[in-house]
Order: structure tokens, then C-alpha cells, then sequence
């Protein structure tokens, strides 16, 4: 890809950025927040089954079985994997079928990216917009998520109450 940008670009110089993008995301992996981990812990306590569909690539994702949320869930979706994307349907329905859970029983917990929301919510998902890990203060951004989803919260943890 970076060659198909400009094909000037030293070998070295993608070897360096992507050893620094893998180092970054199994860093992510590896330190994830407590209160994460705890919500996701309680929700299945309560018999209610997790799971996690991602967009992200294998290089994203190749520090999964050394981060603590590997087992935290009922089953991962990585789109790499499965050749399916969100807002696919096929993507939930793909979750929602190895769940064995219907989408008007099902809730889709996420910040909005890639108009996740608009495809769960379309799909027949209750949508529920959280802006815990939300990098972004445009506020006509953070209002077009919000308008998508049937709830908004503000930390996972409200999915406890």
C-alpha cells in the first residue's frame, strides 16, 4: 500500500512503521482498562452472552491471545477472518447465529465508528452509543452517532445498572 502512495518509500522506513503499529496495538492489548474487564465479567455473571466484532486487521488484532480480554467473551468476530465487515448485516448476523440469540433480543454496545450503530440498529439490533473511548470532540460528529443509537451512555459500566 504505501508503495502504491509513493513507490520512493524506502523498505526500512514501512518495516519500521509497521514493527511500531504492531508494537502499539499489542500495547492496547495488553492494558486494558479494569473497569472493561469488570463490566464484561459482570454482564456474564448475569448470564448475559458478550460478544466482540471488530473491523481491525490482523496487525491489530496479533496480540490478542496475550491480552486479558482473549476468553472475556462468548465469542470473537474478527473481520479479518470472517471476510465481513460492520455495518455488514452479515457481520451480525454472523455474531448473532454463533450467540444463538435473535436481534431484537440482542444489544450492540459501541462508539459509532464505521456507522456500526446505524447497521446493528438497521439489522434489528437495540443500538447503544458509547462515548468512553470516543478520541473525538467534533460535536456535529458526536451528535450524528448519538442520533443513530437508541441509548447513549457514557461509561460500559452503566451497562451494569
Amino acid at each position: 500500500m504505501a508503495h502504491a502512495i509513493d513507490p520512493r518509500i524506502g523498505e526500512s522506513v514501512i518495516r519500521r512503521a509497521t514493527e511500531e503499529r504492531l508494537a502499539r496495538f499489542n500495547v492496547l492489548l495488553a492494558n486494558v482498562p479494569d473497569e472493561s474487564l469488570l463490566v464484561l465479567e459482570g454482564l456474564r455473571q448475569r448470564g448475559i452472552r458478550t460478544a466482540l466484532i471488530t473491523n481491525a486487521d490482523v496487525i491489530e488484532t496479533n496480540g490478542w491471545s496475550d491480552s486479558p480480554l482473549d476468553g472475556a467473551f462468548d465469542e470473537v468476530i474478527f473481520s479479518w477472518q470472517v471476510g465481513l465487515a460492520k455495518p455488514d448485516p452479515a457481520v451480525y448476523r454472523h455474531c448473532l447465529d454463533h450467540l444463538g440469540v435473535e436481534p431484537r433480543r440482542a444489544i450492540f454496545v459501541g462508539d459509532g465508528g464505521s456507522h456500526e450503530l446505524d447497521g446493528a440498529k438497521r439489522f434489528g439490533m437495540t443500538a447503544v452509543f458509547t462515548r468512553q473511548f470516543l478520541p473525538i470532540s467534533d460535536e456535529k460528529e458526536i451528535a450524528r452517532r448519538h442520533a443513530t443509537a437508541d441509548y447513549t451512555i457514557g461509561s460500559l459500566s452503566e451497562l451494569l445498572a
